[in-house]
């Protein structure tokens, strides 16, 4: 995670339901992914073809509230630990049953409409967001916050905020893991959270720090998504591990089809555990964790 410490600010994460709650600072991406690799796996069509099976966009399972637990209980006595390994078998039949019971995809939000926002529409959003920027900075470097004198984000009015070009400045301060996407300041569709994109690079070394940075943005997930999304990542990390020993087997072969098959099946039975996992997801986190880095 990137900073437990929780920095809250109202209106800032959409979670589905047209309300924006509190999002906690954080964009997590750095310490949950290896470092980048240039190749692509392979299997990352095959894995996603599954999702194409399931028929309409009822969305099965409601967006989350804060009063909902992330994790289903209804399947927990499939995922003990006897139901992985290289000796698992799990049945097309029932790979088709896994997928149809995550959620289907993820509606994108309306990014084209309004064609044009006021001036004030446009103020009040950098008015947040150059608040949310003094927050985070106030939280994660307190002693230069405290140099640079500056004052907590309520007490900011719009014009002070304005003239100060609503501390964009900070986000090229390197404590800033994320920053906001010039592209998606002016989208009505969207929320703050889902107007911030993770770093993908730190000021002046070129060192690339998330490669899927253009994948991310055409999602526009919510808080409770990404949540969700690295308590996947990390269950399969520690469950679907043993696969990383076939891993230098010819990607060609039948015996790593034959594994990398047995390994996404259990990967997808996880992820029926987590109520706002779908296949798409469950697919990119496999393949990112298993098939990309290694």
């Amino acid at each position: 995670m990137l900073h437990e410490k929780h920095v809250q600010i109202g209106q800032l994460s959409d979670d589905g339901d047209g309300t924006n709650k509190a999002w906690t600072g954080e964009k997590r991406h750095r310490k949950d992914l290896p470092a980048s690799s240039s190749h692509a796996p392979a299997t990352a069509q095959h894995h996603g073809d599954v999702e194409d099976t399931i028929q309409g966009g009822q969305d099965l399972i409601p967006h989350a509230t804060d009063m909902e637990p992330l994790l289903r209980t209804d399947s927990a006595h499939e995922t003990s630990q006897d139901c992985f390994g290289p000796d698992v078998l799990i049945s097309e039949e029932d790979e088709t049953r896994f997928a149809q019971r995550l959620r289907p995809n993820i509606p994108l939000p309306r990014t084209d409409l309004p064609l044009y926002m006021s001036w004030e529409e446009e103020d009040k959003i950098e008015a947040r967001l150059g608040r949310l920027r003094i927050t985070y900075y106030k939280d994660v470097k307190p002693e230069c916050a405290r140099e640079r004198e500056l004052k907590e984000p309520e007490e900011y009015t719009d014009a002070e905020l304005g003239e100060e070009l609503y501390f964009k400045r900070l986000e090229e301060d390197e404590s800033f893991e994320w920053f906001v996407h010039p592209d998606d300041t002016y989208k009505a569709g969207l929320n703050d959270y889902q107007r911030i994109a993770p770093r993908n690079f730190l000021p002046h070394s070129g060192r690339n720090l998330y490669r899927y940075h253009d994948e991310y943005r055409s999602r526009y997930h919510t808080y409770k998504i990404d949540v969700v999304y690295v308590k996947y990542y990390a269950e399969i990390s520690k469950k679907i591990k043993w696969i990383t020993e076939y891993l230098h087997l010819d990607r060609r072969t039948k015996a790593w089809l034959e594994l990398d098959t047995r390994a996404w099946r259990q990967a997808l039975r996880i992820a029926t555990d987590f109520a706002h996992i779908t296949v798409r997801l469950a697919a990119f986190a496999y393949n990112v964790r298993y098939l990309v880095f290694c």
